[in-house]
């Protein structure tokens, strides 16, 4: 098994979030790697986004990690 991240950008200005992303050719062989590593990827959108940006649409990113199978990764 092998686990990926998954990203969500959410606005609460109108309670929306988008269908989410994971991150291309990452995979984490544990949860606590790939925890962590969706904090740096969390920070590295705001930045990306601008203070501007998220003060005015009071964006948050959730993130999760997940177990999928080899298989999975592999396509």
């Amino acid at each position: 098994m092998k686990i990926i991240l998954v990203l969500i950008i959410c606005s609460a200005v109108n309670g929306e979030c988008d269908r989410g992303w994971e991150k291309q050719n990452i995979n984490f062989s544990d949860w606590d790697s790939c925890m962590r590593q969706g904090y740096v990827e969390s920070l590295g959108v705001m930045d990306l986004m601008g203070a501007d940006y998220v003060n005015e649409n009071k964006t948050y990113i959730k993130f999760f990690c997940k177990k999928i199978k080899k298989e999975e990764v592999d396509l």
